[in-house]
């Protein structure tokens, strides 16, 4: 792209050079000000990405001073980048040179050490398991220095996978350095990078490349022999032998890395540091797997569920270093032919989309293109041609880009990841039915968010892919999920925690690394196992210091000595930091720690990158970066050697560099933790108290109510008002829905506050203790309240429910006059007189019906003299929900009611509370009516705003939340009613809130077990609720506990038994005035009706419920009359007027939006007309019921439209 100007975090400074797939840029990192070299694809297309990312992949843990060091991949805007270290230098050849007209032609010094500089560079690279496969002059910079770097691993691969990506149809390289067998497609290893320095040496010398020509006959000319030693004086002859050793035609001739050293005069790399990598002999394929056979059983054990078709997920979790690479490595390498295996890790330094799978999705690509186009066909979902929006690689695929790719344009954002979640899914499900399919995601703790949720969407049940998952992290599940981040794995999970070996297979572990590593005189396995405590990596450390010159011939192995001898190797620079990041004691963001150490930044970088390279600092999750050292044994030994005085010190540093560097946001702990401990308690809590006010701002509820506690426990007094930290702690709890916390909060801070704000407190701790089970509780306090207020609790006795009456039609005659007041000129006692009967209204509108048309009266009355015009509008929308419950007229005057308000409210800016209570009473006067589809639109209306705009509405959310279920369910939108109920149960659970969990799991909402074909869910469930006594003793809360039951058995076939339940649901009716309620009536009388018909009731008892349906004014009832009109005449045996009658009721009920029971009633007309139009009439059902996601079709019309044979 010409022009390129950057991205939003690196600014261009100048264009630095062009490659074969990339563009090289300097930039300035707009966040930290330091420079780099970023790297962006020019040409994004699936087979470049992919090399482009396995470039940035081949160095990842991987450190050594002479390769260039790789910091963050990342795609911005459909960009892809990686920044590197910029080098400010020049190639090799220019720098070993003098001139071309110089004598001698090569600068010697300068010569031999670049030139074994880019041996130690190049046997990193090789030790780490890689071949760089392109070195060239162009590719080794020399800095102003003398140090030189090795860059661009475009071509790099792994030494394992030479021969298997290699092949004479794709020859990669430059022909001038290339080596004879990497010319010819051959299998390559180290030698052919040996090779081309040797060719390096050579133009050194010489001033030309071995071979000069066209590239082609350059590489066939290699094939025979040597090149000819061009006459030159001056020229060392001991570098023109090593130069042609290296250029032998035959690999194994060749000299290797010990060898060029010792020819050089070095033994080995002097004053620098070696790669960062395991401990020679350690690697699982050297030495296997030491223990561990427990896990590998449960394993095994997970692989046999997959098989079986049932999938299966394993998540092993440990600290760095326990030896979950390894587990993975040998469990993969025992796997049966055929097995279809897949694994990606996840990188600290990448910013990609979807990063936990992208390596993993690349290993696909590769696997799907050696596939036949009949194999594709078989595995890919429709819609597989979007695929490539989430993985762009898959468009190497060609059946995937041949694909249509139509369809994004139909949906929104949401819905179209949506989309893509389930393609994603679908190809996996396919893949399972085709083969025995094992994915391993490794370092999920780097993963991103929206990897988090893709992984929740391919396990979730029920029908995800019949696969084994396997999941490496240094965080347990548990604890991820505690953390915050977006993870919730709803399907069955193996949890396996990795810990330290037992103490046999700890000493075996030590036994074989000192073998494999030729320790050639006596070493105590058994001291070095218990020494490490049992931990592999520990195990590994003591056996390297074992084998080097500091360790004591006869000295026991210690740990803290070997670590105690790489700290004092150390510059002081690299000591100083490394105390800071052991002192902060956790993961540090670099910058804060360089701000603590003052150092300048180039002096950071060295200081980090020797730490790095010593192996005693790693990287952690983090953008920008962030650091710790390598495991905890290093952070004590440190720590121990920092004395009192200095730790304060850096304490102190710490949290001021944090608290400049904004730190604070993101680890409020650690900044109080360091100011606690270097004596500025006063300072922390005040710190606490402004970090929480911002956490609540940004709606980090959890966040904030944990920093108010801080603030209190540090000393209330010096952060604020201690009564207004605990109140705003309980508005943060509340608003993270933790009921019971939140209610007792308030009763704290309702302590030390003046009277007015005291009963405020007191009102909310009420309000939130009636959503919990602790109703009691709730009500007494309530009662309190309203006392101290001069408003005595009021029973719904007909005295008080005809004052209800009177105070509405007073209100409703000024209602052209309502005075909308400003907020600020309302005195605090009337907002809270106000609140406290809203309060009242709201809690008892789902719990006793009758009791909250009272307190609701008492309500719009006191906002009628006192309130401001925002709660104005919530009491008269209020108002409407109430009345369109109360009985068909009722409902015709809220439907006029809310026409009023909505003029009302029309010349005005609504606020997000009155879009939302509007927005509520369109919903439930919708739903009462029966016009579901508007009923659910307005309540996801609602829920939404709640959610994005006002989340401390938690109450309203949750009405709004069971509104839209219930008109789910009668639009027969099942799938979508059985996902959004089963995650809104969730949330209810894990806030404590009973009474809405409640709610989720009874009545209509009991329907998701019975789509599932899961009646026993119902009973079990039903049980567990009516634990909680007060609340299950409800009337409408019986109510619904005992229509979910009669369903239940309905749908099982135990119609006596439903008829029983039916009959103790007519008793519970009666109380409250429960029956009164349109929208209950009328699911009553369906339920009646149906059980009669099925358990054979008399015809005139089915006949009366009947009629009194087909006169409902709701659009639902009439439908439902006519299905029990024509079940029983089915039962009588008159199919032809019963086939008319559910042919009428289809078609009401598909007017209705109904289309659950309009298949229903298809499926029993098919079964009235009989022939082959009846059988078509029932398949066309089965189908559309099965397609809401019904699992038994036949027992769901059972349970609809009973009494047809049944």
């Amino acid at each position: 792209m010409a022009g390129f100007g950057g991205t939003r975090r690196f600014a261009v400074d100048r264009r630095l050079g062009e490659g074969g797939m990339g563009v090289v840029y300097a930039v300035l990192d707009r966040d930290t000000g330091s420079r780099y070299a970023l790297k962006r694809l020019r040409d994004i297309t699936p087979d470049g990405l992919l090399r482009f990312k396995a470039e940035f992949r081949a160095l990842q843990g991987v450190r050594h001073p002479g390769l260039v060091r790789l910091h963050e991949l990342f795609e911005e805007d459909g960009q892809w980048c990686f920044t590197m270290d910029l080098v400010d230098g020049v190639d090799f050849i220019d720098y070993v040179r003098a001139g071309d007209g110089a004598t001698p032609p090569c600068d010697e010094r300068r010569l031999r050490d670049a030139f074994a500089q880019l041996v130690d560079a190049v046997s990193a690279l090789h030790e780490a398991g890689k071949i760089h496969r392109d070195i060239k002059p162009s590719n080794v910079l020399v800095d102003r220095s003398g140090a030189v770097r090795v860059l661009d691993f475009g071509l790099a691969l792994d030494i394992d996978a030479g021969e298997s990506r290699t092949s004479v149809h794709r020859v990669v390289g430059t022909a001038a350095y290339m080596a004879p067998e990497q010319a010819a497609g051959r299998r390559v290893g180290p030698p052919a990078d040996w090779y081309a320095a040797g060719a390096m040496l050579f133009e050194a010398l010489f001033g030309r490349v071995p071979f000069e020509g066209p590239a082609l006959q350059v590489m066939v000319d290699k094939q025979h022999g040597p090149p000819d030693v061009p006459p030159a004086g001056g020229v060392p002859p001991d570098l023109v032998d090593l130069a042609m050793d290296l250029l032998a035609v035959e690999p194994e001739a060749r000299p290797d890395a010990d060898e060029i050293r010792r020819r050089l005069g070095r033994a080995g790399p002097p004053g620098r540091p070696g790669p960062q990598r395991r401990a020679r002999g350690s690697t699982p394929g050297q030495i296997g797997l030491v223990g561990r056979q427990r896990e590998l059983a449960a394993l095994r054990r997970a692989l046999a569920d997959a098989q079986a078709g049932q999938p299966a997920t394993v998540w092993i979790s440990g600290a760095s270093g326990v030896g979950k690479t390894a587990l993975v490595d040998q469990f993969l390498a025992e796997l049966p032919e055929p097995t279809l295996a897949l694994r990606g890790s996840c990188y600290e330094r990448e910013a990609v989309p979807y990063k936990a799978f992208d390596e993993l999705v690349d290993e696909l690509s590769r696997w799907m293109r050696r596939q036949s186009p009949d194999r594709l066909a078989a595995v890919l979902p429709q819609h597989a041609g979007l695929l490539p929006r989430l993985f762009p690689t898959l468009a190497r695929v060609d059946a995937i880009a041949d694909a249509p790719a139509t369809g994004a344009e139909d949906h929104s954002p949401v819905e179209l990841r949506g989309l893509l979640f389930d393609t994603f899914r679908g190809l996996w499900s396919r893949l399972a039915q085709q083969d025995r399919i094992v994915v391993v995601l490794e370092d999920l703790h780097w993963a991103d968010a929206d990897s988090l949720r893709l992984l929740e969407a391919l396990t979730r049940p029920p029908d995800a892919p019949a696969m084994l998952t396997v999941i490496t992290s240094r965080t347990p599940r548990t604890e991820m999920q505690a953390s915050g981040r977006p993870l919730r794995l709803d399907g069955p999970v193996r949890d396996l925690e990795l810990r330290a070996l037992d103490p046999p297979d700890a000493r075996r572990l030590a036994a074989r690394l000192l073998r494999a590593a030729g320790a050639g005189r006596a070493a105590s396995a058994a001291a070095i196992a218990t020494d490490a405590r049992g931990h592999p990596l520990y195990i590994n450390e003591l056996v390297r210091h074992a084998l080097t010159a500091d360790a004591a011939p006869d000295a026991p192995p210690d740990l803290d000595a070997a670590i105690g001898v790489r700290v004092r190797q150390l510059d002081p620079p690299a000591r100083h930091l490394l105390a800071l990041v052991a002192l902060a004691g956790r993961p540090v963001a670099a910058e804060v720690v360089r701000a603590a150490a003052q150092m300048r930044r180039l002096e950071f970088e060295r200081a980090e990158g020797q730490l790095r390279a010593a192996g005693l600092l790693r990287g952690v999750r983090g953008s920008p970066p962030v650091v710790d050292v390598f495991h905890d044994r290093i952070r004590e030994v440190v720590r121990a050697g920092v004395d009192a005085t200095a730790r304060g010190a850096l304490h102190r540093r710490l949290a001021f560099a944090y608290a400049d560097a904004g730190g604070a946001d993101a680890y409020p702990d650690v900044v109080l933790q360091h100011l606690v401990a270097c004596g500025r308690t006063r300072r922390a809590a005040e710190l606490a108290a402004e970090m929480a006010r911002r956490a609540f701002a940004t709606l980090a509820f959890e966040r904030a109510a944990a920093l108010y506690a801080t603030a209190v426990d540090l000393g209330g007094d010096a952060a604020g008002d201690p009564s207004r930290l605990h109140a705003a702690r309980a508005d943060a709890l509340a608003c993270a829905g933790r009921v019971r916390d939140a209610a007792e909060a308030y009763l704290r801070a309702a302590g030390g506050a003046p009277p007015a704000e005291g009963l405020e407190h007191q009102r909310r701790a009420a309000e939130l203790l009636l959503h919990s089970e602790a109703i009691e509780d709730g009500e007494a306090l309530l009662a309190r309240v309203l006392g101290e207020q001069g408003l005595a609790p009021v029973a719904a006795t007909p005295a008080a429910l005809a004052r209800a009456v009177a105070r509405r039609a007073w209100v409703r005659l000024r209602y052209r006059r309502i005075p909308l007041r400003d907020p600020a000129s309302v005195p605090v006692a009337d907002q809270v007189r106000v609140e406290t009967l809203f309060t009242g209204a709201t809690c008892y509108a789902l719990l006793a019906p009758a009791r909250g048309f009272v307190d609701q009266a008492r309500h719009l009355h006191a906002a009628y003299r006192w309130a401001d015009a925002e709660r104005m509008v919530r009491a008269l929308a209020a108002d409407i929900a109430f009345l369109a419950a109360m009985g068909p007229r009722e409902l015709r005057r809220a439907e006029r009611a809310l026409a009023r308000l909505r003029r009302r409210v029309a010349g005005r800016v609504l606020s997000d509370s009155d879009r939302i209570w509007i927005a509520g009473a369109g919903s439930m006067t919708a739903y009462q009516r029966g016009r579901y589809r508007d009923a659910a639109a307005r309540a996801a209306e609602a829920a939404a705003l709640v959610r994005d705009r006002a989340p401390w509405l938690y109450s309203e959310l949750r009405i709004m939340q069971v509104y839209r279920f219930w008109a789910l369910y009668y639009l027969g939108e099942v799938g979508e009613l059985a996902a959004g109920v089963a995650r809104a149960r969730r949330e209810a659970s894990e806030r404590g809130d009973a009474y809405t969990f409640l709610l989720l799991s009874t009545g209509l909402l009991s329907f998701d077990a019975l789509a599932a074909d899961r009646p026993e869910q119902v009973e079990r469930a039903a049980a567990e609720l009516s634990a909680h006594e007060r609340l299950a003793a409800m009337p409408l809360q019986a109510y619904w506990i005992g229509w979910g039951l009669a369903s239940a058995d309905l749908y099982a076939g135990r119609a006596g038994r439903a008829v029983e339940r039916v009959d103790a649901l007519d008793r519970t009716l009666g109380r409250d005035r429960v029956r009164h309620v349109p929208q209950v009536r009328d699911e009553y009388a369906g339920l009646r009706g149906r059980a009669a018909l099925a358990a054979g009731a008399p015809a005139r008892v089915v006949r009366r419920v009947a009629s009194r349906l087909l006169r409902s004014p709701l659009v639902g009832g009439p439908p439902q009359g006519e299905l029990l009109a024509a079940g029983l005449l089915a039962r009588e045996g008159d199919r032809g007027r019963a086939e008319r009658r559910a042919d009428a009721a289809a078609r009401a009920f598909a007017a209705a939006d109904m289309a659950m029971h309009a298949a229903a009633a298809r499926w029993r007309r098919g079964q009235c007309a009989g022939g082959i139009f009846g059988d078509e009439l029932i398949a066309g059902a089965r189908d559309a019921l099965a397609a809401m996601g019904i699992a038994a079709p036949e027992r769901a019309v059972r349970l609809l439209a009973p009494g047809f044979d049944d």
